[in-house]
């Protein structure tokens, strides 16, 4: 705890183990690298230009999602309206502690995915118009894919799934260790206890192409609209939802078929039915 007999300045210590940041310090580097300067700009995000002088290039950038045409899945259905109120949704939303043991709907688990992902009809492939989502996306590039591990979900198979939002298909890949995912999630007891576990992914290149060392920024921010989405949609079904970012990136990344470098995992969402007690 920090008390008025604990000068401030010794955080600089716990923070960087002792003085200032040593040259080469990935966290400053990083934000050094992906910073924009108008006269610069040219240099930093030189895709900009290219796909202002190479219209037909962006179809292929746009593209809305990692698509497996081939595997088994099932069709999202219509989201369900949740009869409540924004502010009643903003003011009574909690990270949830713990499940209960009734399992999700498909419906359900169609809302949560379409109303926060979906491609909005008339936009995306096969139209004059960028896919648009429920989320703001940089340069409308949507560099983000949804995979969900089924644990409770009423109509679909035990297993991980790519959410092909342009489809709106719940697309089976393959069984998942659900015991292993648990673990790598760091809130093993919580995450198996849950209907179903959310990987939000980035496949990177989807708008590094246009944006260069800008493109892990956006990223993150687009990842952060996504799963904010989702919370609130889960709070407006009466569910359980907690987003957990602090998890074994190397190990979900391979749960998930992930090879970890253009594309990886940087946030989940664990969700369920709410038990009793709600958590505080």
């Amino acid at each position: 705890m920090i008390t008025e007999s604990v000068h401030g300045a010794n955080l600089v210590d716990i923070v960087y183990g002792g003085g200032v940041p040593d040259l080469g310090d990935p966290s400053e580097e990083f934000f050094e690298a992906s910073k924009l300067q108008r006269e610069l700009i040219g240099w930093q995000a030189p895709g900009v230009r290219l796909l202002q002088n190479t219209p037909d290039l962006y179809p292929i950038v746009a593209r809305a999602g990692r698509r497996f045409a081939s595997r088994p899945g099932v069709s999202l259905t219509p989201a369900p309206r949740a009869d409540r109120q924004l502010d009643d949704v903003l003011r009574q939303r909690r990270s949830a502690d713990a499940f209960g043991d009734d399992p999700m709907s498909l419906s359900t688990l169609s809302g949560l995915l379409s109303l926060s992902y979906g491609v909005r009809p008339g936009t995306g492939e096969g139209t004059a118009m960028p896919p648009l989502r429920p989320a703001p996306s940089a340069g409308a590039l949507y560099p983000l894919d949804i995979y969900v591990a089924t644990q409770r979900v009423d109509g679909v198979r035990v297993g991980l799934h790519h959410a092909d939002m342009a489809c709106e298909r719940l697309v089976h890949l393959h069984d998942v260790d659900l015991k292993s995912l648990a673990a790598a999630s760091m809130q093993p007891e919580l995450t198996a206890s849950a209907g179903a576990v959310v990987v939000i992914a980035a496949s990177i290149w989807r708008s590094r192409v246009k944006y260069s060392q800008r493109a892990l920024r956006f990223a993150l921010m687009e990842a952060g609209h996504v799963v904010q989405n989702m919370l609130l949609v889960a709070e407006s079904y009466g569910l359980g939802a907690r987003a957990l970012g602090g998890f074994c990136d190397d190990e979900v990344n391979q749960l998930v078929g992930l090879q970890g470098v253009d594309e990886f995992a940087l946030y989940l969402v664990v969700v369920g039915s709410s038990p009793a007690s709600a958590s505080s």
